[in-house]
């Protein structure tokens, strides 16, 4: 088969115009689970901070955070969902 660059280029093109509204559709979608699940970690991060008793993080208490079992777990729980966030 020979395809030449002008070939591709319009095949690309008419793909994109025909599919338009399906890409933009998708592309919507993604956007906003990504913008919810950023706002759950966020939550989820700072109840960690509240079980460990700290109202924000900084260089002195990333130590008692680590420590406290019960943010140590939520800690946990934020890597598994982010990372099964970004694979989807």
């Amino acid at each position: 088969m020979n395809f030449t660059i002008r070939n591709l280029f319009f095949s690309v093109l008419k793909n994109i115009n025909r599919y338009k509204y399906t890409y933009i559709s998708i592309a919507a979608v993604i956007q906003f689970i990504l913008i919810c699940g950023l706002w759950i970690i966020a939550k989820i991060f700072q109840l960690a901070l509240t079980l460990a008793g700290e109202e924000h993080l900084n260089k002195n208490n990333i130590l008692n955070i680590l420590i406290n079992p019960y943010s140590f777990c939520n800690i946990k729980y934020i890597n598994t969902y982010s990372s099964i966030l970004y694979v989807y």
